[in-house]
């Protein structure tokens, strides 16, 4: 399925963000257009980013959060630990993921 990133231009990364998605939405259950897709994902990384700004924190880490905190949600309506599980190393782990990762 194509689609158009919300989140390409909206901060720049030292990661490949359009690649990491392509490796992601492939196995995302849910529509990339619903509650918890693609557009939640950018309000997200917006929001983040805004309060990086006023806290100095880091955006790498917001951005990445942004993009894998509802990766692995498998209903609209209640997290059952796919917070963590898309969160944590459990994606970064896939290796058409992984691959998109740079050390820093």
């Amino acid at each position: 399925m194509a689609y158009a990133s919300p989140m390409k231009s909206m901060t720049p990364s030292r990661h490949d963000l359009p690649a990491i998605l392509r490796a992601i939405l492939p196995g995302y259950p849910l529509p990339h257009d619903g509650t918890h897709g693609l557009t939640h994902w950018a309000r997200v990384l917006e929001n983040g980013l805004r309060l990086c700004e006023a806290t100095g924190a880091d955006t790498e880490v917001v951005t990445l959060f942004a993009i894998f905190h509802d990766a692995r949600r498998v209903n609209e309506y209640r997290d059952q630990g796919q917070l963590l599980a898309g969160s944590s190393t459990g994606l970064t782990s896939v290796p058409s993921v992984s691959m998109y990762l740079r050390a820093s």
